[in-house]
């Protein structure tokens, strides 16, 4: 059982340093999402949650996702790759073994604490008592628009590498839900035996969509990549 002690001090709440983690970088994250959609005005709740590996590659404009998610009673097994170098998003079913291609124009999202977010406070992240095996980390609060619905984050990003390793989303302005997510292991740069992580099967087509497919993810990083 993964367990967190977060031991916090407060400064306060300033305007942030812009911080962005290394241009190369593999992340695991575990992620549970809790919504209250109002259907038909009724409140129905519902639960996602997923357990990914996230690739980001930002000189070579790449990133990749290998996720096993579950969306209410639905479950999958995909993996993700964007090429915004070459305009391609490519969605694998690892539990069908098919592909989909396909063109996309987005550009490539460099993942930083931009200089308008609000820094909180410096945190401590482990577990045990003597402070050995902890992680330094800075908490910082953002907000962005998504669809015309204000959404809250408290992202917590290591001292050394700035890389995201706890986050808590929130609906704001009446949306009911709140999305916690934890990063571990990460690596910097991705590592060699990773290196074929961008490389789609040589079978993908253009024409196939899974039926299955569910474009849909609980994370903070995968929401990020997916353009979410």
């Amino acid at each position: 059982m993964l367990k967190l002690i977060c031991v916090v001090a407060v400064v306060g709440c300033s305007v942030a340093e812009k911080r962005c983690p290394p241009k190369s970088w593999r992340a695991e994250e575990v992620s549970l999402g809790l919504y209250l959609p109002k259907i038909d005005n009724v409140y129905e709740p519902r639960k996602e949650g997923d357990h990914s590996l996230v690739y980001y590659d930002a000189d070579n404009k790449r990133s990749a996702i290998i996720s096993n998610f579950t969306v209410g009673s639905k479950t999958g097994d995909n993996k993700y790759i964007f090429d915004y170098t070459a305009g391609k998003k490519y969605t694998i079913d690892l539990k069908a073994n098919t592909c989909k291609s396909e063109s996309f124009t987005e550009t490539f999202k460099e993942w930083c604490i931009t200089d308008d977010a609000t820094f909180l406070y410096d945190a401590k992240l482990g577990y045990t008592a003597d402070g050995t095996d902890t992680v330094d980390a800075k908490v910082y609060y953002t907000e962005n628009v998504v669809h015309s619905h204000t959404v809250g984050h408290i992202t917590a990003i290591t001292s050394d590498l700035n890389v995201p390793i706890q986050s808590y989303t929130f609906g704001r302005g009446g949306d009911k839900y709140l999305l916690l997510s934890l990063v571990g292991n990460v690596a910097s740069p991705i590592p060699a035996a990773d290196a074929d992580v961008f490389t789609p099967p040589a079978s993908c087509s253009s024409s196939y969509l899974p039926e299955a497919e569910l474009d849909l993810s609980a994370g903070p990083l995968r929401r990020l990549l997916l353009g979410l």
